[in-house]
Parts: C-alpha cells; sequence; structure tokens
C-alpha cells in the first residue's frame, strides 16, 4: 500500500493520490493515480448523511501520472488508513476495467444519447421557455 495522500486544490475540489515526485527547485509535483473525492448527501433511518465515492480526476489522460503546479494545493493531509484502503481498490479496479472496456459502437453512441435526453429533467425559465 502507498501512502496516499489528500490534495485540497484551489479550485476546491479534493483529489486523493500517491506523491511519485516531488522537487523543491521545481514549481509542480508529480502524482500518481489521482481520484476526486466526492460528497452526498444520503437518508439514512438516523437522518441526513454524507456518502463518499471516488472518480477519475483526468478523465482522457493516456497516463497514470501528472504534473500538478504548487500554486494550485492548498493543503494536503496524509489519508486515513481506511480511505488509503478504499482508494487502493478503486485504482486497481478502474485499472483492470480500462482493459476490459470496447469503444461504443455508432448505435450504441445513439441509444445512450436517446436515453440521456429521456433522463434530462426540465425547469421553465422565467420566460416560460425550457432549461435544462
Amino acid at each position: 500500500m502507498d501512502n496516499a495522500k489528500i490534495l485540497k486544490l484551489t479550485s476546491g475540489d479534493e483529489i486523493i493520490a500517491n506523491i511519485s515526485h516531488a522537487d523543491k527547485t521545481k514549481p509542480f509535483v508529480e502524482i500518481a493515480n489521482p481520484l476526486k473525492i466526492n460528497l452526498y448527501p444520503k437518508m439514512s433511518a438516523d437522518g441526513l448523511e454524507e456518502s463518499m465515492a471516488l472518480s477519475k480526476w483526468m478523465h482522457f489522460s493516456e497516463t497514470q501520472t501528472c504534473n500538478l503546479n504548487k500554486s494550485s494545493i492548498v493543503a494536503i493531509s496524509d489519508a486515513s488508513i481506511g480511505l488509503s484502503k478504499f482508494y487502493d481498490y478503486c485504482v486497481k479496479k478502474m485499472n483492470n476495467q480500462l482493459d476490459d472496456i470496447e469503444e461504443p459502437t455508432d448505435e450504441e453512441l445513439d441509444e445512450m444519447m436517446i436515453e440521456d435526453s429521456d433522463n434530462v429533467i426540465k425547469f421553465p425559465g422565467p420566460d416560460g421557455e425550457t432549461i435544462h
């Protein structure tokens, strides 16, 4: 298990990653397998609780590492043991899934577009037009 770090960024994002290289003379740090920490409200028998999920932070990257400008980092903290284990599990799962995924066909893409448009909740704007 690597030493996972939580990074709070100036954008407001919180990511969890492994710092693979940090040089005091460089304006950036190299991080590996960055995942965004997403918090969601969830109803339970005890009331409203927060639920957490990890998602890819760099969706279309060819590599598992990236350079992060030091000036965009507000704070760095060690991840808890439980979060580190969950992070390691998610990284392994995402890496395995990449090998198994095939690109969708044009027909499948068309079906997805139709499904997405069916699930859009339309809100009326101030002039009665629909806002998506």
